[in-house]
């Protein structure tokens, strides 16, 4: 399942959905280093959208085959999921 994050105006897909859509979506893929409290420091991907273009990603997502979950301050706000029917003769 793709999560879409809220960000303020945007949405943003992180980690492993990130570098396998951005291509596919046609969004630039970010990369930010991230240094810990251990000195220790991580490369956090992502990419988003603004959010007058949900539709239009979400549409995308689907048509890809994929379920997806938007959230907005942390709690899931609209889920879809695609539902696969047999057709009865």
């Amino acid at each position: 399942m793709v999560e879409l994050r809220k960000r303020g105006i945007f949405y943003s897909i992180e980690g492993k959905d990130a570098l396998c859509l951005a291509s596919r979506l046609g969004i630039k893929l970010l990369e930010k280093k991230v240094t810990h409290s251990n000195g220790q420091t991580n490369v956090k991907v992502s990419c988003g959208f603004p959010k007058s273009a949900l539709d239009k990603y979400i549409g995308k997502l689907v048509r890809f085959g994929r379920n997806v979950a938007v959230f907005e301050n942390g709690k899931v706000v609209e889920k879809i999921e695609l539902v696969k029917r047999e057709m009865e003769k």
